[in-house]
């Protein structure tokens, strides 16, 4: 069985509306960030319920469809979390307002190394044969591409036209996920790599594992695309 790994961000809508949560400060101590957690216990929620953005949504109805389709342990999820560093989805966490979006470069790196954010993302690479990346540029700088791929891995990434040469200067492939492809695929820049995800869920669901199979051994982004347009072309 091929598994496949997701790698996702948090977003700042949550389920918990109106209630902003926990603060960097809280992050930044430990014994803060379990006198808040125990204040907001009642509002705690997993991590892939807690977050309701675009991104994280249609990214999860793309989960769920690959593991109906390709069983349920077939795809694992790694979210980075500006507060929480690198959680899966049923780590249960606290609202919060933290982002690395707005964060100067230098304060930005700091916090990433702090929350383990580069090494937690590596630490979840084992195991998985196809790992698909959708993190914007300033989740991207934290994670501090490019990510090394084990024998027989392959790491898609989706991204800006600008990322493109260092994301694949360690051999991950690209896919473009800017404006064009915003206007192609029906969804804003925000949840367009969410909504990318879920139509190659689609296409899985469709045409079975051979999908999967046609990206893992690409090693261009070419097969990706070609399977995004068509799933747009059947909509």
């Amino acid at each position: 069985m091929t598994r496949i790994l997701v790698i996702t961000s948090c977003t700042g809508d949550k389920a918990t509306v109106g209630h902003p949560g926990l603060q960097l400060a809280d992050f930044d101590d430990p014994e803060r960030l379990k006198r808040g957690e125990g204040l907001l216990h009642d509002l705690m929620r997993p991590a892939g319920r807690m977050y309701t953005g675009q991104q994280h949504v249609r990214a999860m109805n793309g989960v769920r469809l690959l593991r109906r389709t390709l069983g349920a342990d077939a795809v694992k999820v790694s979210i980075l979390s500006a507060g929480y560093g690198v959680i899966d989805e049923d780590r249960l966490i606290a609202p919060y307002d933290v982002t690395f979006t707005g964060m100067s470069r230098s304060e930005a790196r700091r916090w990433a190394r702090q929350i383990g954010a580069a090494d937690g993302i590596r630490k979840g690479l084992p195991g998985s044969d196809l790992v698909m990346v959708l993190l914007g540029s300033s989740y991207l700088e934290a994670m501090d591409p490019p990510l090394p791929a084990v024998p027989g891995q392959r790491i898609v990434y989706f991204a800006k036209a600008a990322e493109r040469e260092r994301l694949t200067s360690a051999g991950g492939v690209f896919v473009a996920a800017g404006a064009a492809e915003s206007t192609r695929y029906g969804m804003g820049i925000i949840g367009l790599k969410g909504r990318m995800l879920e139509l190659f869920a689609q296409a899985v669901a469709r045409d079975g594992h051979p999908v999967v199979d046609s990206v893992c051994a690409d090693g261009t982004g070419t097969a990706m695309a070609e399977i995004l347009k068509r799933e747009v072309a059947h909509l």
